[in-house]
C-alpha cells in the first residue's frame, strides 16, 4: 500500500492529458522514477520500451515526449495509459501485479514470424537477442534530394533474452537476433518483428541488411546506430540502399559503415 501511495503521489505531479508540444514538463521524470521497478535501470527501461536511450535525459531537460512514446515507456512496466491516468486522478489503485512484467516480455506481443521453424531437439536457449531502441534520424541524399531516415540503437553486448536455435543454426556462433523498431521497411519488416542476423556470410545485392554506422554513439556503452535496409548496389566509395516506407533509394558512404550484416531468410532456418 505504501508503494501504491508513493506512485499515486508521483503520478499526480504531472497531467499528461494537458501536455503540449513545446512547454516541457520536468515533473514527468520524477513521476516515472517513482514508478520505476527497483531492479530496472533507466537504460534498461528505454531498451525494454524500444525508445531512444536519451528519453530520460530529455525529460530532465524539460522536453515533452510524444504521447505514443510515453505510452511505450509506461507499457514497458506493465501499465496502460488509462492506468497511468487513474494514478494521476487518485482513482482506484493499480494492482501491484500490473508491475510484474514477464521475463520474456521485451515488446508487447512481438510478431515472431519464425515460430513454426523446426527446432533442434534437446537444445537450451542460447541464441542471443540484442537490445534495440529508436535512434536519431540520419540525414542522407536520396534521389537528388536531402532526406531524414530513421535509425535504431543496437546494444551489441546487451542480451535481452535468448532463443532456442532453429535446427539449421546449430553450432552457429555468428548469428544473433534483434527486434525491428521503426516503420521504414514496412510491410517487409514490421515494428516488433524478430529477425535472425548472419554476421559471417557477406551480404549480396538484394539482401536485407543491418547497417552498423560509425558516429558519436559508437563508443558509448557498446551501443551503435544501425539501419535496416535492402542492399541494391555497391559503388567504389558508397553503398546504395532501399527502404519502403516512404519509398526511397539513397547512397551512404562506405567510410561511414562499420559492418554490414545480412538478415537471414526463413528458408535458411530449417
Amino acid at each position: 500500500m505504501l508503494a501504491i501511495a508513493h506512485m499515486a503521489k508521483a503520478a499526480r505531479m504531472c497531467d499528461i492529458a494537458n501536455m503540449d508540444e513545446t512547454a516541457g514538463n520536468p515533473a514527468l521524470y520524477d513521476a516515472l522514477m517513482a514508478l520505476k521497478p527497483a531492479d530496472l535501470t533507466e537504460n534498461g527501461w528505454t531498451v525494454k520500451a524500444g525508445v531512444n536511450r536519451s528519453f530520460f535525459q530529455d525529460l530532465r531537460r524539460g522536453k515533452t515526449p510524444r504521447t505514443d512514446t510515453l505510452e511505450r515507456v509506461v507499457g514497458a512496466i506493465g501499465l496502460t495509459m488509462a492506468q497511468f491516468h487513474a494514478l494521476q486522478s487518485g482513482a482506484q489503485p493499480v494492482p501491484m501485479s500490473a508491475f510484474q512484467t514477464p521475463q520474456s516480455d521485451y515488446r508487447p506481443a512481438p510478431a515472431d514470424l519464425f515460430a513454426s521453424v523446426p527446432r533442434a531437439q534437446g537444445e537450451v536457449p542460447d541464441l542471443p537477442v540484442l537490445g534495440t531502441a529508436e535512434g536519431a534520424d540520419e540525414p542522407v541524399d536520396g534521389n537528388g534530394h536531402p532526406h531524414m531516415i530513421e535509425s535504431m540503437l543496437l546494444a551489441v553486448t546487451d542480451q535481452i533474452e535468448q532463443r532456442i536455435r532453429p535446427a539449421a543454426l546449430k553450432n552457429r556462433k555468428d548469428v544473433y537476433c534483434l527486434y525491428i523498431t521503426g516503420q521504414s521497411m514496412d510491410p517487409r519488416f514490421e515494428p516488433g518483428e524478430l529477425v535472425y542476423v548472419d554476421a559471417r556470410r557477406p551480404a549480396a545485392i538484394g539482401d536485407y541488411v543491418i547497417v552498423q554506422m560509425r558516429g558519436e554513439e559508437d563508443n558509448q556503452d557498446n551501443v551503435v546506430r544501425v539501419m535496416v535496409k535492402r542492399l541494391v548496389k555497391r559503388g567504389p566509395d558508397y553503398f546504395e540502399f532501399q527502404q519502403f516506407n516512404p519509398p526511397l533509394t539513397f547512397r551512404y558512404p562506405k567510410n561511414m559503415v562499420m559492418r554490414l550484416h545480412r538478415i537471414m531468410r526463413t528458408d535458411e532456418l530449417g
